[in-house]
């Protein structure tokens, strides 16, 4: 399939701006302090509940050192809690606490009011097909991940 550079780089410039706007270059992405791979993890953990460390690796798209740092960072603040499988002594289990929780929801109603600053500005129209694109977008990146 043909495509224009043209249309590529318009678009690649467009990713940058949001990125940036978005302020997702920082190092501590909400004003909690959190990175953005923490704000992630957190998210993953409070919907999916309890999972293995390697899954949580596979969810996120991060090398195993770095779900291991992350999750050990967690643990020391006291947001989650590690288990060893009763199955199998070389898995862990990760779950978040009360505390990690809490940071979820912080971090969520920040990026909440971040999005609900530009749906202001938009049209339901506009939401709509903004949100269709970023659906598309990701559903095909996901694919592409998958055929790796």
């Amino acid at each position: 399939m043909s495509h224009s550079g043209e249309s590529i780089k318009n678009f690649r410039a467009q990713m940058r701006t949001i990125v940036r706007e978005l302020g997702v270059l920082k190092r501590e992405y909400t004003s909690t302090g959190l990175t953005l791979t923490q704000s992630h993890a957190l998210i993953a953990l409070e919907e999916r509940g309890a999972m293995k460390v390697d899954q949580l690796t596979a969810l996120l798209n991060l090398s195993q050192s770095t779900t291991s740092r992350l999750v050990q960072h967690f643990q020391k603040r006291g947001w989650a809690i590690v288990e060893t499988a009763e199955h199998d002594r070389r898995e862990r289990i990760v779950n978040l606490t009360a505390e990690g929780k809490q940071q979820k929801y912080v971090a969520d109603q920040e990026s909440n009011q971040r999005v609900a600053k530009v749906f202001d500005k938009l049209s339901d129209e506009q939401k709509e097909h903004i949100s269709s694109a970023l659906a598309l977008y990701a559903k095909v990146l996901q694919m592409l991940r998958q055929e790796c």
